[in-house]
């Protein structure tokens, strides 16, 4: 009996010892990469209308989320000013994507501080200066099918309870104009 107990106990303990989980690597990286370098393409490679097949090739990481209408992308991503998580939605509709929005979370409110002016550096340098909209700053430009794309960047951490930055790439119906 006590061999038998001895077995039991030995087995829940290697059952219970779990393998070491790989650290996620996190590289210095400038805000380009974030952006991604793919000429012509909005984001990441991506444009309005790619379909969501498009968007699991280009992106490099597993989704969090994956249907017909929604893909998310978490990421870590070490920047000169500090860690940020950077939280990628994709949206589709049956003419394929028509949002992307990004949410980035800095470590604190004074590293989306030093954030935020970079992000804008990099959509500046693609569309042109931005027009004021309150706390948010504005881009245009025209999608492959010459519609209207809004850009929008906002400080959004004065309303959430963390820092958090908004990018979104959004063509509006033309009602919504």
């Amino acid at each position: 009996m006590r061999l038998f107990s001895l077995l039991v106990f030995v087995f829940a303990l290697i059952s219970c010892q779990s393998e070491p989980q790989p650290e996620q690597k996190i590289e210095m990286v400038g805000v380009e990469a974030i952006f991604g370098t793919e000429k012509g393409a909005l984001f990441r490679g991506s444009n309005i209308s790619d379909q969501p097949k498009q968007i699991r090739t280009r992106e490099k990481a597993i989704p969090t989320i994956d249907s017909d209408s929604l893909i998310e992308y978490d990421y870590t991503y070490q920047l000169k000013s500090g860690y940020t998580e950077m939280h990628v939605f994709y949206t589709f509709d049956e003419f394929g994507l028509f949002e992307i929005q990004v949410d980035f979370y800095p470590e604190s409110d004074e590293k989306a501080k030093d954030l935020l002016p970079k992000l804008e550096e990099q959509l500046t340098s693609r569309f042109g200066e931005p027009k004021e909209n309150g706390l948010s700053k504005r881009w245009t430009t025209f999608s492959v099918s010459n519609n209207i794309i809004e850009i929008t960047l906002s400080n959004e951490s004065l309303d959430a309870e963390n820092a958090f930055i908004s990018l979104n790439y959004l063509e509006p119906l033309p009602d919504e104009i």
